[in-house]
């Protein structure tokens, strides 16, 4: 076996510790519970005991954040890291939340002297939970490169924020039924209880949904920020050490919220809400970073064709973080594939930029908009597309951007105008030039256009 990389590692193990006690703080619940003085139910110490179990989540989620954040630091990201974080994060925010909740909703209506509500549908919802959570950390890990610090969106509601919201619930649930409790707010302890059953199928949902929900340590607290957001850190530490409960329940709430409301709103309006910020690969967030060459194809086969290839190329050049540096002839082409349709303008263009490759494709996608594209399906007629080709010598594989172009080598339309401004740039999965690429489709089929 190689080395392992033993600081991020521990770290990872200091989160299973968390998860195995959680669990065992819930057991423990459970057997207190039923031990009271003179055979009555000792409901105080159930409740202490599964605010314990709920801390302990919360506490692993900091051993979870520090173990990649480490390894990332240090350069000792790896497989072996990757698949026993995915492992552990099963235990601690997959399978005990999910105990957890089911601990807490059969043993309060033992506690409420209610009959039992039908144990094998609790059984079911706990288990949906369990199971989401295990496809939504197989998808992360097969989906997700070493670079994590380069994502400001998770696609479904990641596993720590599910558990988290669980844990709130129970814990916000726990404290209601505090003595000191004002009786206005004691009216919500019955109902909460059914929403922390039904919470688990619908985060379960949530984790295998392509929701997308904001990464808040890199979107917001990489690299260099204002002083002023220290001064937040510092004002809802405060808030977390005075009112733990509902600091922790509304907070967890509003992130399992807002991914789908953001969402709602960003189809509805057609408009980015929340934008990307520059990829650590670039550098420092709060600088410029050096500008790396990227490659654009355009088409368009509605309207004036040539005019709409033109104004895209304007609109990419007018803007301040991308430099042309060369644009291709413009070639006639026959539409492939789909339904018959008008032909092909095509050209490519060479530029530099400061984007990352997500900003690049947001600003691809808004020339396209107002250019007046419409997207109906694929190889649909259309007055302007441009893709992104190539960004520097990167190879991208993530969920909505893929990079090189999975077909630009199969395309004499996206070749031939390459190869006149750049027959020397070598294709980085395929390890060949744009000229020697041209060549094997030529000799593979002659007759394409």
């Amino acid at each position: 076996m190689k080395p392992i990389a033993v600081l991020p590692t521990l770290c990872t193990l200091g989160n299973a510790v968390c998860g195995l006690l959680a669990i065992a703080k819930g057991v423990d619940a459970v057997t207190v519970l039923f031990h009271g003085a003179e055979g009555t139910l000792d409901v105080a110490g159930f409740h202490s005991r599964m605010a314990t179990a709920c801390f302990l989540v919360f506490l692993a989620m900091i051993f979870d954040a520090l173990d990649g954040r480490i390894a990332r630091i240090t350069r000792v990201t790896s497989d072996f890291g990757a698949q026993l974080d995915s492992l552990i994060d099963m235990l601690t925010f997959g399978v005990a939340p999910a105990l957890l909740a089911k601990f807490l909703f059969e043993c309060t209506r033992i506690i409420q002297d209610q009959p039992t509500f039908r144990p094998k549908v609790v059984f079911v919802m706990c288990a949906l939970y369990v199971c989401a959570a295990a496809l939504r950390l197989a998808r992360f890990t097969v989906e997700t490169d070493d670079d994590a610090e380069s994502h400001d969106f998770f696609r479904g509601l990641p596993t720590p924020a599910a558990a988290a919201c669980l844990s709130s619930l129970i814990l916000f649930y726990v404290h209601l039924g505090d003595p000191d409790t004002p009786a206005l707010l004691r009216w919500i302890q019955p109902k909460l209880l059914w929403a922390v059953l039904f919470a688990t199928p619908i985060l379960g949902l949530f984790m295998i949904s392509r929701i997308q929900y904001v990464h808040l340590a890199n979107r917001y607290m990489r690299g260099k920020r204002p002083y002023t957001y220290v001064a937040q850190i510092v004002f809802v530490l405060i808030l977390l050490a005075v009112v733990t409960e509902w600091a922790l329940f509304l907070g967890a709430m509003t992130y399992v919220l807002a991914g789908p409301l953001v969402t709602a709103i960003e189809h509805m309006s057609g408009r980015k809400i929340i934008r990307r910020t520059p990829s650590r690969e670039l550098g420092d967030p709060t600088t410029l970073p050096a500008t790396v060459p990227a490659v654009i194809a355009l088409g368009s086969n509605l309207g004036d064709r040539q005019r709409n290839i033109e104004q895209a190329i304007e609109t990419l050049d007018s803007h301040p973080s991308i430099t042309l540096l060369k644009r291709s002839s413009i070639f006639d082409t026959e539409p492939e594939g789909g339904l018959p349709q008008p032909r092909f303008l095509n050209g490519v263009v060479l530029i530099e930029t400061q984007l990352s490759p997500w900003q690049l494709l947001d600003v691809l996608h808004e020339i396209e908009k107002a250019g007046g594209r419409t997207r109906t399906g694929s190889n649909e007629p259309r007055t302007i597309d441009l893709d992104l080709l190539f960004y520097s010598d990167k190879v991208i594989h993530q969920e909505g951007l893929v990079v090189p172009h999975p077909r630009a080598h199969e395309r004499r339309f996206v070749l031939e105008p390459l190869a006149q401004i750049a027959p020397d740039w070598v294709h980085p999965e395929k390890s060949l030039t744009i000229s020697e690429l041209l060549s094997a489709l030529r000799l593979k089929s002659p007759k394409s256009s």
